[in-house]
């Protein structure tokens, strides 16, 4: 597109040259043209900054809220910077329409406007097709401090995800850069807006798309944020992560390999978290205590032929090893008793013990 605007250019720069090669002159042919051209020059520049910008606000505002107009502030002076030029020179042009000088302002006008339209028609094009990678490049400058940047990124990831037409590589980005973010967690306020945003991400895949975002990235993010939870002591809101830590696993169930889902989505963003972190005994027990409401769904809809007989028995193996250290809490032998059962409704051999907790986060 930038390749024929400039020939636009080109085609009007030679034709100003024909016309002066023609012998056209005299100050007073340019004043009528001056100030038809001028009123156009204004009005045409005005409508190429507010119609596309208006569209963009209202875009932007619609998917990522006020907080991203206010970081994109500094985004959209350019164009405005340019009408104001245009606004400053023409007004001046103007007033020199019945004098002598009526030509060489008529040509200034004109060599401006075709010398300007290339790189604010580029700057509009750029603004309205700004990808998600470019757009958390900006909230990370602009952010004052990191919590408003994790709520942001968060929102982003959201959207994102929900999308029809899915970028893994720009997902796995995005991922990637919160989780560096949120690993520093000693740094990051304790602020609920936070936790509100990831559990509308956890609806987001559990409901609203079809879409899975990668496995490990999910774990990484599950993990580090069920360790910010505990590190500030917010059990409460822990336990409501757990429950959807479960139904999360149960989603990634349903197309990925049990031995992938609960290990990293289930067993170690949550029991094996809530042991390394020392958190209280009472938040050990209801992870345990969801680890044993995923087994019961599990055996549910195996009864109804959604698993077979060989991804129970795994399953049945992968949560007796998790709570092999803690098989004194009652929780754990509910837990331990239900398996055993399991094991012999579906005729599992017997566990071979491995030599490495398949519970511990890798």
């Amino acid at each position: 597109m930038d390749r024929w605007l400039w020939a636009a250019v080109l085609v009007a720069a030679l034709s100003i040259m024909l016309l002066l090669a023609m012998g056209v002159a005299g100050s007073s042919l340019y004043s009528d043209p001056l100030l038809y051209y001028g009123s156009a020059v204004l009005q045409a520049y005005a409508a190429l900054v507010a119609i596309p910008f208006t569209i963009w606000v209202i875009y932007m505002q619609s998917r990522f809220g006020s907080l991203v107009l206010r970081l994109f502030a500094e985004k959209v002076v350019f164009p405005f910077l340019v009408l104001g030029v245009v606004v400053a020179s023409t007004g001046v042009s103007l007033a020199l329409a019945r004098t002598s000088y009526a030509r060489e302002a008529y040509w200034f006008i004109l060599i401006l406007s075709l010398i300007l339209l290339p790189p604010i028609v580029s700057y509009v094009r750029s603004l309205m097709t700004m990808d998600a990678a470019e757009v958390l490049r900006i909230l990370e400058k602009r952010s004052r401090n990191r919590t408003e940047f994790l709520s942001s990124s968060l929102r982003l990831l959201r959207l994102y995800i929900a999308e029809a037409y899915h970028d893994e590589e720009t997902i796995n980005r995005i991922m990637a850069r919160i989780y560096a973010v949120f690993r520093r967690i000693d740094e990051i306020e304790p602020q609920p807006e936070i936790w509100h945003r990831f559990r509308e991400l956890l609806r987001t895949i559990l409901i609203e798309t079809g879409y899975l975002p990668p496995i490990g990235a999910m774990r990484r993010l599950m993990t580090v944020f069920m360790a910010w939870l505990i590190a500030n002591k917010r059990d409460r809101v822990a336990r409501m992560f757990i429950r959807y830590y479960r139904r999360l696993a149960l989603r990634y169930l349903e197309e990925r390999q049990p031995t992938e889902v609960v290990t990293r989505l289930l067993v170690q963003p949550t029991l094996t978290v809530a042991r390394s972190m020392r958190a209280p005994r009472t938040l050990q027990a209801y992870a345990i205590d969801q680890l044993h409401g995923f087994m019961k769904r599990v055996l549910r809809a195996a009864s109804y032929g959604d698993y077979t007989s060989r991804e129970i028995c795994r399953i049945a193996d992968l949560l007796e090893e998790a709570v092999e250290e803690v098989k004194d809490m009652r929780e754990a032998e509910m837990l331990l008793e239900t398996l055993g059962q399991a094991r012999a409704s579906y005729k599992c051999s017997k566990r071979a013990r491995s030599k490495s907790s398949g519970g511990k986060a890798k």
